[in-house]
């Protein structure tokens, strides 16, 4: 009976130590790949996006004439184009900048195909990704012609 009860706990044992190397494997490759996005990805478009951001909040307070000891007010249309740029800064998301992870949703969706007849998705077309790419470059350039503008009328 002992030589039964030690293989039982010398498999069960072995189970534990196989799932745990599992989930630790898992958590290694999580963690390596969002470093890798992180870094590579999110972080440069983010600061990217974040420093557009911040000039177009300071384009819009000097706009509105708070910190200036301006003597004419801009017109109502100006103000208005500011504003509208800010609120096309502030709804950048991630998903409308960054390429999909293709190989990753794949892999996902290779696991679904198992219970369910699942389509990949379709890769963006040169022009969809020439479209995504230029968001960030068309926000940059709006803002630098506004910038321009308002320093030329406030000279």
């Amino acid at each position: 009976m002992g030589g039964r009860d030690a293989a039982k706990v010398k498999n069960k044992m072995a189970d534990e130590g196989y799932r745990e190397g599992i989930t630790a494997g898992k958590e290694s490759t999580l963690q390596q790949g969002f470093d890798f996005s992180f870094r590579e990805v999110g972080a440069p478009l983010g600061r990217r996006v974040g420093n557009l951001k911040g000039r177009a909040s300071a384009l819009a307070q000097f706009a509105q004439g708070r910190g200036s000891k301006r003597q004419t007010a801009l017109p109502d249309n100006v103000k208005s184009q500011v504003s509208q740029l800010l609120k096309d800064i502030e709804a950048v998301e991630l998903q409308h900048v960054a390429e999909r992870d293709y190989e990753a949703e794949e892999h996902e969706l290779s696991h679904a195909q198992e219970d369910a007849n699942v389509a990949l998705p379709p890769r963006e077309t040169a022009q969809e990704k020439a479209n995504r790419e230029a968001i960030v470059v068309r926000l940059g350039q709006r803002l630098d012609s506004l910038a321009n503008q308002i320093l030329s009328q406030s000279l």
